[in-house]
């Protein structure tokens, strides 16, 4: 059976791309490698801004765990800076088995067809044009073919190298990992404090060149995980026990309970190669469309995907789905800036890396004193742009430098 569009993953950039697809009148497949019920739970923060809500017409209420207003940042010397807009929220946290099953069943009540506990193997080719996939389903490899594939199978793709856009991960230089626990028992000692507002606690103590976070969830229970831009050697589950028991916030649990756990690696190079090719566009993480510094992936993965899920039907109307027609995907995310946010958020990873404690114990007084550089950061992470405009990324990185001499 031949379709319009094959989507490989079921996650946010898949289920966006498949939704779209299928309500555009394109018979499109979905294969999934993991069961629909119970859904996978990634390991991830799961904190999003009001953004991706609002971009993508999602209601809270269907998904969220937690509604928060703010977010607490905590230097290596404990002085701290509240990052809020008041009377503005920032968004929401939840839990990505609810957030992806949501995404999915969105993408099957618009027509989509979804294989769970089907894996890819590889690609089908004919004249260097894919056109289709090889995929492992009840023990037996089956074909399916279509126009276009649409790589959303996250940072372990194997067909996004297959078909040439990238080379395998440099794993020291293109990767990083989060951990992250469900802990329950949280004390809510101070309940607007420690249920409306997320943590993060930078030092090298907790993750190296990186940070540690807790966001609230319902009831209570939280999300507790660590990221680490730099690999070493240690194991990233040993960092995470040690945050969890961690002076800092152990007394905020009441004998803290792990009801979960798990660890995943994260592309934190940027954009990585080519994203798109005869017959194939890849999305998400499986292309490096995630913050080389605050490791966020969702937002970029969910526009990406819709920006596939668009070229993908205007291809569909001129029936051309070579590279040549497929290169508006990236005149797409181009003009969403996708680009010059990796590149500044890379630009600054690198600067405060060069010594973490120093740079964020002087970033944080500089945002107690200093309303530009407050103004900037809010504009940023609460504001409706993920973008910060070359002529303030050069201020803001003045700023920093000033602040470290």
């Amino acid at each position: 059976m031949k379709y319009d569009i094959i989507v490989s993953g079921s996650g946010p950039a898949g289920s966006i791309a498949a939704k779209i697809a299928a309500e555009n009148g394109l018979k499109t497949l979905v294969l999934e490698r993991h069961s629909l019920e119970p859904r996978f739970e990634k390991p991830c923060g799961g904190s999003m801004p009001k953004l991706v809500f609002t971009d993508f017409n999602i209601p809270p209420e269907k998904v969220a765990e937690k509604e928060i207003v703010g977010n607490i940042i905590v230097a290596p010397n404990r002085n701290e800076y509240v990052l809020e807009v008041p009377g503005e929220l920032y968004g929401w946290n939840v839990k990505r088995s609810v957030f992806d099953k949501y995404l999915c069943q969105g993408a099957i009540d618009s027509g989509a067809e979804v294989m769970e506990n089907t894996l890819v193997n590889e690609l089908i080719f004919k004249n260097r044009q894919v056109i289709g996939i090889k995929a492992k389903y009840e023990g037996k490899i089956k074909e399916f073919f279509s126009n276009l594939t649409i790589a959303a199978d996250g940072v372990g793709s194997k067909i996004v190298v297959e078909a040439g856009l990238r080379n395998k991960w440099d794993v020291k230089k293109d990767l990083g990992r989060c951990a992250v626990a469900f802990v329950s028992n949280y004390n809510l000692k101070n309940e607007k404090k420690d249920s409306k507002y997320n943590q993060f606690y930078l030092s090298n103590e907790i993750a190296p060149n990186a940070y540690g976070w807790v966001f609230p969830l319902s009831g209570n229970l939280v999300n507790v995980g660590i990221g680490i831009h730099k690999l070493t050697d240690a194991n990233p589950m040993d960092y995470l026990r040690k945050f969890i028991n961690w002076v800092g916030i152990k007394n905020k649990f009441d004998n803290p309970k792990i009801e979960w756990k798990s660890n995943y690696p994260v592309p934190v190079s940027g954009i990585k190669g080519k994203t798109f090719t005869d017959g194939l566009i890849a999305v998400g993480d499986s292309a490096g469309f995630v913050s080389p510094w605050l490791g966020e992936g969702i937002y970029f993965a969910m526009w990406t995907g819709k920006f596939a899920a668009e070229t993908a039907i205007e291809a569909h109307e001129k029936e051309d789905f070579s590279k040549n027609s497929l290169k508006i995907y990236k005149k797409k995310y181009t003009k969403k800036k996708f680009p010059s946010i990796f590149s500044a958020h890379k630009a600054f990873r690198a600067l405060i890396m060069t010594d973490l404690e120093k740079s964020v114990n002087a970033i944080i007084n500089l945002l107690n004193t200093n309303p530009e550089a407050q103004n900037i950061l809010k504009n940023t992470l609460i504001g409706e742009s993920k973008e910060i405009p070359p002529d303030l990324m050069v201020k803001v990185l003045n700023l920093i430098q000033e602040a470290l001499r």
